[in-house]
């Protein structure tokens, strides 16, 4: 008889049409249908000592606040504590808004999202007595073709799929967990149906061929597009494509996890680390002035929706430039962000999270520093703060090292230089934690 034990369950996210969606600043367009069904799927693992759940949700992501509450109400119905409770977002852009941003792409419907959150925890409370004896086999395997580095174009990207399945002692599968890493940004900025994009694909596909309930933990796709979209405008994101994208990534993992042999003698282990990110100073006040007078003018009247695409940006941008004015009115300018990082060692496969949008050189990064364990790198999760550049990408510029904090309400300014060696060091202290013991 197996020492794990484990069980799964889902629940529709059921997203009010006519809400709007979020993941755009161009798109501030209410919503007008559902597509494909938006998910949250759990899982519970039980080792008669220890209790690890995740969730993994089809939305952008939690503000850390709400994901704290979130975390906070779900342990308390399992008698868990939170630090052994994970909340991952998928981070499609076709969902609701389930999240604050700046500007007029934050208006969380909290009423829609306090009735998700009691869905959740109520479906987390009943996955307890389900619980039965587990095994759990694990996969890598590289996909190419699904995502290209939008940063750079030529900096390499993680494009290693790890699978991890969880199965009863009599073969039926309970859980499949897919981690990989791609913005699912498919359908572009013009789509106003709601979508779960090319996870939500992935995830259906799997299910149906092998059963059980299938879960995608988003990556470190931080730098990552669609690889569509390297030779073809936004507009050639289509469905179909998403589709293809998901089948490519349910058909490697099916394969690759019918080879893998599943265990049963396996113990879980987690660890929490707090890490200070260092911040980039705030412009000076003149400059602070040269911006604002700069968004005040491309954004011209302020109707509701802008008709212009540089209009509908600088709407956004002149809300942070009012935000940052005031805090360096009061001397109140952060110089460090501190996040939390979790970690989990179940049997020889290592999980690790962040709260943030992680470039693909730090997952490769912590990849290769503990190999030969296998590594899910849990981006989204736990909360979502902003970006987490490399050094290079700061150097380079651009949206995601530069201008990107400006949507992000945790953020005044962008994490700076020396943001991936911090998370390095501190996943490998973790791990490190896990692995001595």
């Amino acid at each position: 008889m197996s020492r794990l034990r484990a069980a799964a369950g889902a629940v529709p996210l059921q997203p009010v049409v006519g809400s709007c969606l979020t993941g755009f600043a161009l798109r501030l367009e209410p919503s007008v249908g559902v597509h494909d069904p938006l998910m949250a799927k759990l899982l519970l693992l039980d080792d008669g000592s220890t209790r690890l759940l995740w969730i993994a949700c089809d939305l952008i992501g939690f503000s850390p606040e709400a994901d704290a509450h979130l975390r906070r109400t779900v342990a308390a119905a399992l008698s868990v504590p939170s630090r052994n409770v994970w909340v991952s977002c998928t981070h499609t852009h076709s969902g609701p808004c389930s999240m604050p941003f700046r500007g007029p792409l934050g208006n969380v419907d909290e009423a829609w999202l306090a009735g998700t959150f009691e869905a959740i925890a109520l479906e987390a409370s009943a996955l307890a007595p389900r619980l039965r004896p587990a095994r759990v086999a694990h996969a890598t395997e590289t996909v190419t073709g699904i995502g290209y580095n939008r940063q750079d174009g030529v900096s390499p990207i993680d494009e290693r799929l790890v699978v991890a399945q969880v199965s009863g002692d009599d073969g039926r599968v309970i859980a499949t967990l897919l981690n990989y890493a791609t913005h699912p940004v498919v359908l572009g900025d013009r789509n106003l149906l709601f979508s779960a994009d090319y996870p939500g694909h992935a995830m259906r596909m799997v299910e149906q061929t092998v059963g059980g309930v299938a879960m995608f933990v988003q990556g470190s796709a931080g730098d990552v597009n669609p690889f569509i979209f390297r030779d073809h405008p936004r507009d050639a994101g289509t469905f179909e494509v998403a589709e293809e994208m998901g089948r490519t990534l349910a058909t490697t993992a099916v394969s690759a996890i019918g080879r893998a042999p599943p265990r049963s003698d396996l113990r879980i282990a987690t660890a929490v680390e707090h890490v200070n990110l260092p911040l980039d100073p705030p412009p000076s006040k003149s400059e602070l002035d040269a911006l604002k007078a700069n968004f005040l003018a491309r954004r011209g009247s302020s109707e509701a929706i802008p008709q212009s695409n540089d209009a509908r940006w600088a709407t956004f941008e002149l809300a942070w430039a009012q935000e940052l004015e005031q805090a360096m009115t009061r001397a109140d300018v952060p110089r460090e962000l501190t996040v939390e990082l979790s970690a989990a060692r179940i049997g020889d496969l290592i999980a690790v999270t962040f709260p943030l949008e992680v470039y693909s050189q730090i997952g490769l990064d912590i990849r290769r520093q503990l190999a030969p364990y296998p590594v899910i790198a849990a981006a989204y999760t736990n909360g979502l703060f902003g970006y987490a550049p490399t050094d290079r990408a700061k150097d380079q510029g651009g949206y995601g090292p530069a201008t990107s904090h400006r949507f992000f309400p945790h953020l005044l300014t962008a994490l700076g230089r020396g943001t991936d060696a911090a998370l390095t060091r501190a996943s490998m202290k973790l791990a490190e934690s896990l692995t001595s013991s």
